[in-house]
């Protein structure tokens, strides 16, 4: 595989966005902050590299009560307590003008044919797939949540603008619990893992025209970046894309 990620403070006074990229150990992630002052910043950073130092330690990870014959719900596990040790980092460091901070988590773990996501909040993972992009997250959102119950058109009659409240975050208080699935890979499949500062400014089909436009993930990660930017994005911008083994000729 091959991967680069890369983040734009965009027209933000500070970046409150993290990411990490660790194709050694097959893991990738996109964090995006929020609390203000430097919360944000803080907590997106702890969890990307709390969860980071998680999967490196091979000692970090036990196993009591689990059925050592099911890897799947093994790898499902660790990724789980990897996300709650990090919470637990944010809620030690929640205090005075910190109190309030959080953030959202995408996560992507490659392993043996299966690509193991995980996610927080409303930063999201694609993947692209013989020219179709499809998403495999389902954003923690008001607006997602309203969209799910057949009741978007509320969003019209507030007198306020909730369409990037979360409904899940990672942070000292309300819900945290991550939505992990499994997906089966397949050689040239891509991947992307971003924050709304991407998404909240182009669509799906305009990412999956860059993903099939730049076959280097370094140049299609910069290239969305700067779209979305362009686009007028007012977040910051942060983006991984993740390219498996391209298929045998």
């Amino acid at each position: 595989m091959s991967a680069f990620g890369t983040s734009l403070v965009g027209r933000r006074a500070n970046n409150e966005d993290a990411f990490r990229v660790r194709e050694d150990l097959g893991l990738f992630l996109v964090a995006d902050g929020m609390g203000g002052h430097e919360g944000g910043e803080i907590a997106s950073r702890l969890v990307a590299d709390a969860v980071t130092r998680y999967f490196a330690d091979p000692d970090a990870f036990t196993q009591p009560g689990i059925d050592l014959r099911d890897p799947q719900r093994l790898d499902q596990e660790r990724m789980s307590r990897a996300i709650s040790v990090a919470r637990r980092e944010v809620l030690a460091a929640a205090t005075g003008e910190l109190r309030e901070m959080g953030t959202t988590l995408a996560a992507l773990w490659l392993k043996k044919g299966v690509a193991l996501v995980a996610h927080v909040g409303d930063s999201r993972v694609y993947r692209l797939r013989k020219g179709l992009i499809a998403r495999l997250t389902r954003d923690h959102s008001f607006a997602a949540e309203l969209e799910s119950a057949g009741a978007l058109s509320v969003l019209d009659h507030l007198p306020f603008d909730i369409d990037g409240v979360v409904t899940r975050c990672i942070s000292p208080i309300g819900n945290a619990d991550p939505d992990i699935a499994l997906h089966e890979t397949k050689p040239g499949d891509v991947f992307l893992l971003c924050s709304d500062g991407l998404t909240d400014a182009l669509d799906d089909g305009q990412i999956a025209d860059v993903l099939l436009s730049f076959a280097d993930p370094e140049a299609a990660a910069d290239e969305l970046a700067r779209r979305a930017y362009e686009a007028g994005s007012q977040d910051n911008i942060t983006c991984v894309v993740v390219r498996a083994a391209a298929p045998e000729a």
